[in-house]
């Protein structure tokens, strides 16, 4: 059982070390389904138009060059909080907010953080912080 097991890991380190590398193709072109030069059918172009902007977007994605924004649908604030005090803030979206996430409390210690729809344009957020009574913070919200 113990050989098996190191085996399966010296193979795993092996594929670690072996980089991906992406094709340098990155549209579809007519010419280059038929290079004898005849006419291919007109249902060709609509065919290549969204299969050429799918693997242009993919390849933008595994090629390293996804952002967080075109990942996540979300919109993102940064606001001065107060230990233990809720600061009624407008998201600045029409979009239903589905959840928080407190991204960053200029270095201080955060020991707890809440948030709450209170209307259809405000949420309520509510941080505890251990050092410090107020941190400047940047908060992600997630949006349906």
């Amino acid at each position: 059982m113990l050989d098996c097991w190191n085996s399966l890991r010296e193979r795993n380190d092996q594929r670690e070390n072996v980089e991906m590398k992406l094709s340098t193709v990155k549209r579809i072109s007519k010419e280059s389904l038929d290079p004898s030069g005849k006419a291919l059918p007109a249902w060709v172009d609509n065919l290549l138009s969204p299969l050429n902007d799918y693997l242009e977007k993919v390849y933008i994605a595994i090629s390293g060059r996804l952002t967080f924004g075109d990942n996540i649908y979300s919109s993102s604030i940064t606001v001065e909080l107060t230990h233990n005090v809720e600061l009624k803030v407008n998201p600045q979206t029409v979009n239903p907010v589905l959840g928080c996430i407190l991204i960053n409390a200029g270095g201080n210690m955060v020991t707890g953080f809440k948030w709450r729809n209170i209307a259809t344009s405000s949420v309520g957020l509510t941080v505890q912080l251990s050092g410090a009574t107020t941190a400047t913070c940047t908060v992600v919200f997630l949006l349906k």
